[in-house]
Formats: C-alpha cells, sequence, structure tokens
C-alpha cells in the first residue's frame, strides 16, 4: 500500500483487465515472479487515486497462486 491507499492486482498491466485480488493488509507483501522484477513500461494508463500519482508503468508479481501486475507507483517500495 502507499500513504494507506489499497491497490489491485490485475490480470494485464491495464486498468481495463480484470482483478485478481485487492491488497488492503498495510503489512502484506506482494513477490515479484522474477528477481529483478518483471517490468512492462508502456502498459495501460492509470492514476492510483484522486490527487496520486499516475504512469503506465507495471510489475508482474504473485498472489494467492496467481501471476498479476501491480501498477507500480500505487504501492510502497518493499512492498513488492
Amino acid at each position: 500500500m502507499s500513504d494507506g491507499h489499497y491497490f489491485s492486482i490485475r490480470s494485464a498491466p491495464s486498468t481495463s483487465s480484470t482483478i485478481l485480488h485487492t491488497v488492503t493488509d498495510p503489512r502484506a507483501r506482494i513477490p515479484c515472479t522474477t528477481t529483478p522484477c518483471t517490468r512492462q513500461n508502456n502498459g495501460g494508463s492509470y492514476k492510483c487515486w484522486a490527487g496520486g500519482p499516475s504512469d503506465n508503468d507495471w510489475v508482474k508479481v504473485k498472489a494467492d497462486g496467481k501471476t498479476g501486475w501491480v501498477a507500480i507507483l500505487c504501492v510502497e517500495g518493499g512492498r513488492i
């Protein structure tokens, strides 16, 4: 989470893709699928929350046995 805002893990690097999991626990740590993390710097555009950061950079993660994508500016460093 970043600034107390929850974030979603999506099936593809796009806000229109299916939400696989929503992370609401501020202590949660979600692992990347590879080291270093796989990134998609030209995924779909996003805005994290009203007045929050926006970009099109996503990172590939694994949660609940599923692989998905997280909007990278919407999470706190070290949580992914």
